[in-house]
């Protein structure tokens, strides 16, 4: 069962707006929004193995900020990307939703990110 603990990620993404997302075609993952503040924020995601964006809002787990961002626990989508071979077992594996209120939430499966 999919579980999630919410993170910090030293930005705030509630409310954010006009987010972008760049994939430099290997393993880096380029996000930038303005928060509300209106100011231009940019996070990296690193070893991305995948990510995808929806409009709608996801279907929040218990303890998931609507507002925030949570790594997912025994997520289906890291044991399906293990399945076809897109992730070696011993590879460390996170996946993260940053959820970004009526914006849309973006997830990605990646060995980790960093404020850019």
């Amino acid at each position: 069962m999919t579980r999630a603990t919410p993170i910090q990620l030293g930005v705030v993404i509630a409310d954010a707006e006009a987010p972008r997302v760049a994939f430099d075609g290997s393993d880096r993952l380029r996000v930038e929004f303005l928060d509300y503040t209106g100011t231009e924020r940019v996070l990296v995601f690193e070893g991305v193995y995948g990510f995808r964006w929806q409009y709608a809002d996801a279907e929040l787990l218990e303890g998931e900020p609507h507002d925030g961002a949570a790594v997912l626990h025994d997520s289906e989508w890291v044991a399906e990307l293990r399945r076809q071979g897109a992730v070696a077992d011993s590879e460390q594996v996170e996946h993260y939703r940053l959820n970004f209120n009526a914006t849309g939430s973006l997830e990605v499966a990646a060995a980790g990110w960093a404020l850019g």
